[in-house]
């Protein structure tokens, strides 16, 4: 969305509901290498959440938490990962009209959508060809865009004064997903799904042109722990840590339970899938389950039989991307996706 002059070396920032994510990555020629990562965990989801949406409160906080963070990495060049939520995104049809055209007739038809002036906003679309199922007639220009409020990349700029940092670039988390799948299945469905807030993203022709939020997180998983075991935020947190899916036998309503709000995730996702399939005229090859959930113990086990029709996969980008041999855990892959698909976007957009 933004770039200045590029470096060979910058850090990746994912500023998530209850964590933050920060990977160093250099650039080799057509290939990328991660140097290192941490992620700052905070107790509870409120700390952090009052940080991402309050002004003054944001620009400071969050400034000294960084600049702290980053002293370990060699570079200070930075980029970041734009939550979905401060993210105003839709979709819509045009004519067939020749690609020359295209441009002006995007930038009237979305100006409908704003709700300020489009001087407000960064506005960054994908569009593709789409032939609607059993109508034989002229395709039609399926248009997604999204729009980012100025006023809070000026806040991620202050931030990265304050920090020491260098701001180099700010992307949309699911645009920068579209560099980390170039070589996986077209068609595919990644579900990310966080403390806060979940997402599903359709990719089509190496192009996000579909987003839908999640009912479930895991946010919903430590409140139903919480009731259930009669336990604070961390205790209830630490249980489904140390636990995941696998449970007792004498844990059985717990079991339960979890098993209750995985079928609405499932059903939730079988449904989306079913639309987008009937929406785009086409089959959905694969799913792909990225985010803090997807790290629970049994996770995959207890989903994927719940959406029978796709082949269903943890990703975990450190599979595809170099890694220093000075980095040992590898499982934490999934937690860095959003951070290192702004990375990858940021050098080979």
């Amino acid at each position: 969305m933004l770039s200045l002059f590029r470096g060979n070396r910058v850090l990746g920032i994912d500023l998530g509901t209850k964590n933050i994510k920060i990977v160093e990555v250099e650039k080799f020629k057509n290939s990328l290498m991660i140097l290192d990562y941490i992620i700052i965990n905070f107790k509870s989801e409120s700390q952090i959440g009052s940080i991402l949406q309050t002004s003054q409160i944001f620009e400071e906080n969050l400034g000294k938490i960084l600049e702290e963070a980053v002293k370990e990495f060699k570079t200070k060049d930075v980029v970041f990962s734009i939550p979905g939520v401060y993210v105003l995104s839709t979709y819509f049809s045009l004519p067939h009209i020749p690609l020359a055209s295209l441009k002006k007739a995007i930038y009237y038809e979305y100006k409908k959508y704003l709700p300020t002036s489009e001087k407000d906003y960064y506005i960054d679309w994908r569009n593709i060809l789409l032939q609607p199922m059993g109508i034989e007639t002229t395709p039609k220009w399926f248009i997604f865009f999204a729009a980012v409020p100025v006023n809070f990349i000026e806040k991620l700029k202050n931030v990265s004064k304050i920090a020491r940092l260098n701001f180099k670039a700010a992307e949309v988390e699911f645009y920068g997903l579209e560099n980390l799948f170039t070589n996986l299945n077209d068609n595919i469905i990644i579900v990310d799904l966080g403390y806060g807030y979940s997402s599903l993203i359709f990719i089509k022709e190496n192009k996000v042109v579909f987003t839908q939020k999640l009912q479930k997180n895991i946010r919903t998983i430590i409140e139903s722990l919480k009731a259930l075991l009669q336990v604070n935020d961390e205790e209830a947190e630490n249980f489904f840590i140390k636990k995941g899916f696998k449970l007792m036998p004498e844990e059985e309503n717990v079991k339960k339970n979890l098993e209750d709000i995985i079928n609405n995730l499932a059903l939730e996702i079988n449904k989306i899938k079913d639309n987008i399939e009937e929406k785009f005229n086409t089959k959905v090859q694969a799913i792909y389950f990225t985010g803090g959930l997807s790290l629970a113990d049994g996770f995959l086990e207890i989903i994927g039989p719940k959406i029978p029709t796709l082949p269903s996969l943890i990703f975990n980008p450190l599979d595809i991307i170099n890694v220093d041999k000075s980095i040992k855990n590898l499982k934490n892959g999934p937690l860095l996706t959003n951070a290192l698909g702004v990375c990858l976007k940021y050098f080979y957009h």
